[in-house]
């Protein structure tokens, strides 16, 4: 099979052809190139390169979209023309008269307004000539544009003056064109006003339909039932759905995996990335900037001070006094938390605010590195949700959230395939007993690990599982029975550490007493350690 891919730029189309195999799998380059477009004008490449003007596609593109939308309102059109010899509005024959726009305008305003009794051919050509412009949508991009929030600023403005005026936009602009009525020098009539550039939201042609439906229902009832007028209205200012982007989304790059699917096929699974507005990426963006802060004094870099910490001190657990005669201000757990409640909280920290809350001054000589620049950006969703909600009586208890790590069991029809190298499971046969070590495919009794280390051992049908934490730490091994039953406590061992990964604790749980055959068990050893600059002292 060949698949042909293309590159589609400003400028230039670049293309290659691969042969793939039955699985789609790349095998082989059958050819590659570009088509560089060229410019028929020196200066028009100049000015391009140099960041002004439009490339020849951009322009072809422009063209394209104006035929696409025409294309479009002839479709509409068609669809609307059909809807209504259905119900019995036109003939199939119809043409909509020849006006000028003041009486196009007038047949509008006639027929919103109510008593007043118009054709049916005037109805349909009203329709028609609404279908033309349905009005201004707004969209979420608006809010980014300076430019276009001075546009639907006026347009909401000039929606504001129709509702307080209680006219629909026919009514609205048939009047402002009768103002602007003008009588020339030979006698004729012509009008300054100009509609065009006067853009209203769709919500008043929404309205203006709606009161035009309702008051001419009263003369033609049989036609302009309650569901034709949904009908129309429907047809009229019908928009497609946009196209879902949620296969753009990619997977998260720490929880991502394979599986096979029913259809035999390797494909990707996982969690989302989580959206940048979500708390959690905001809490996660937080102390990654927190943890690339670097306070550092450049004057205290070379000078030595007798009461100056060595290598060997905990420079965590010691004094802040301690601490501002090193080079580089070291950060205590009760700092940072201090330092992310802020940023939490506000949205920008400067310098200024960084020492004071660590309760440091220029005194001390210490200056942030480029990571702070000219401030780190604060939690912006917390601050506008804080924002919204002031004054609220129960605002502090919505603005609070807890973090908790849930892990989802594993679906039983999603085979979690092992990554290229991992081992599945290394089997020994002796003559004085047998032992298997599992990794990728774990017994029943642990989780499959794919990261190297061991998941179950099994000698002899013994069963012991082994379980990590975030770094990879063995924390708990639990031995099952010889006759395979449930897990049990009885015979466990667990492992604690400290920050530096230094083990601080192990407590082994076996038998403790053996009377008679009866047997109690409990905790055999129960061992603490104790470090001084990661040196075990006790």
């Amino acid at each position: 099979m060949k698949v042909l891919g293309l590159d589609l730029g400003p400028t230039s189309i670049g293309w290659a052809l691969i042969e793939t195999d039955k699985e789609n799998g790349p095998v082989s380059i059958l050819g590659m190139g570009s088509r560089i477009i060229p410019y028929s004008d020196d200066n028009i490449a100049a000015d391009f390169s140099k960041g002004k003007g439009t490339s020849p596609c951009a322009e072809r593109t422009r063209c394209r979209q104006m035929r696409r939308n025409i294309d479009r309102f002839q479709l509409h059109r068609e669809q609307l023309k059909h809807c209504l010899c259905e119900i019995g509005l036109i003939d199939t024959d119809f043409k909509a008269p020849s006006t000028n726009p003041l009486e196009t305008w007038k047949s509008r305003a006639d027929a919103a307004t109510p008593g007043t009794r118009v054709s049916l051919e005037t109805l349909a050509a009203v329709l028609f000539h609404i279908n033309h412009r349905r009005g201004y949508k707004h969209a979420k991009s608006d809010l980014g544009d300076s430019k276009q929030t001075e546009y639907v600023a006026k347009i909401n403005e000039r929606y504001s003056e129709i509702k307080t005026s209680d006219k629909t936009v026919g009514q609205y602009f048939y009047e402002k064109l009768k103002e602007s009525e003008v009588i020339n020098n030979n006698g004729k009539k012509f009008y300054t006003f100009r509609i065009k550039e006067k853009v209203c939201p769709r919500q008043a042609y929404e309205e203006e339909i709606d009161r035009i439906l309702t008051v001419q229902s009263e003369f033609y009832p049989d036609i302009l039932t309650a569901d034709n007028q949904k009908a129309i209205k429907q047809l009229i200012f019908y928009q497609r759905p946009l196209k879902s982007c949620k296969n753009l989304v990619s997977f998260c790059q720490f929880e991502r995996h394979e599986f096979i699917n029913k259809a035999g096929k390797k494909v990707e699974s996982g969690p989302k990335v989580t959206p940048r507005t979500s708390p959690l990426a905001q809490v996660c963006r937080i102390y990654e900037a927190i943890n690339n802060i670097r306070l550092v004094t450049a004057h205290r870099k070379n000078k030595k001070n007798d009461s100056a910490p060595t290598l060997f001190d905990d420079l965590i657990s010691t004094s802040k006094e301690f601490r501002r005669l090193m080079p580089e201000y070291h950060f205590t757990d009760e700092e940072r938390e201090m330092v992310f409640d802020f940023l939490n909280r506000h949205e920008k920290m400067t310098e200024k605010d960084l020492l004071k809350i660590l309760g440091l001054t220029t005194d001390n000589g210490f200056k942030s590195d480029k990571a702070l620049g000219k401030g780190i950006q604060g939690n912006t969703t917390f601050c506008q949700i804080a924002n919204a909600l002031d004054g609220y009586p129960d605002k502090d208890r919505l603005l609070k959230f807890e973090l908790s790590e849930e892990i989802p069991p594993a679906d039983p029809d999603l085979p979690v395939l092992p990554r290229p190298g991992q081992t599945k499971a290394v089997a020994h046969k002796g003559n004085i007993f047998n032992e298997t070590l599992h990794y990728a495919d774990a017994a029943a009794a642990g989780a499959p690990r794919y990261d190297g280390k061991i998941s179950v051992r099994n000698c002899d049908n013994a069963l012991t599982a082994y379980a990590y934490d975030c770094h990879g730490r063995l924390i708990t091994s639990t031995s099952y029975s010889y006759r395979g039953g449930a897990a049990s406590a009885d015979f466990s061992t667990e492992y604690a550490y400290d920050r530096n990964a230094n083990l601080l604790n192990v407590t082994r749980n076996g038998i403790i007493d053996n009377v008679r055959g009866i047997r109690t068990y409990g905790i055999n050893n129960d061992i603490s350690m104790h470090y001084s600059a990661n040196r075990l002292k006790s």
